[in-house]
């Protein structure tokens, strides 16, 4: 029996999105992810990202919905991916829905090498991005704790 039969016996409702793609959108936006949502589309994936985060509402909130309600996420590494704090939001969501053995992840290495993504000895682009992300949000945490 298939997945959608099994939940509509159980009576819960198959998750409304097939594939949730987390990407950067100024590397891959008008080439690689295009393509891809093109291909996925054509054999009748339902596709979905950020861009179709509902407004309203808080865009984190939307965000983890999207990701909740999919079966399998797409995650395109590139250079500038975590320079955007909410590629990283949605990175820590997709593994949480991993580690509850909800979502499968399927990454995409986008003109990076995986040794780029994964902790080395020598620093890669990706390293610094992220690195310097992460000192932007505590500068920014500590400002706002000084605030208050």
């Amino acid at each position: 029996m298939n997945q959608d039969k099994a939940l509509a016996v159980k009576g819960t409702a198959p998750p409304q999105h097939q594939v949730f793609v987390s990407f950067r959108g100024s590397d891959v936006h008008h080439n690689f992810f295009s393509f891809l949502k093109d291909a996925l589309i054509k054999n009748g994936i339902n596709v979905v990202t950020d861009e179709d985060a509902p407004r309203g509402k808080p865009i984190d909130e939307n965000l983890l919905k999207l990701i909740r309600n999919s079966r399998i996420a797409v995650v395109i590494f590139s250079e500038n991916y975590p320079e955007w704090t909410w590629c990283l939001d949605e990175l820590v969501e997709i593994e949480k829905q991993m580690d509850l053995k909800m979502l499968d992840c399927c990454p995409i290495f986008f003109e990076v090498e995986t040794s780029h993504v994964k902790p080395q000895a020598q620093r890669s682009i990706f390293d610094y991005n992220l690195l310097r992300l992460e000192h932007k949000e505590r500068k920014k945490a500590r400002q706002i704790s000084k605030k208050a």
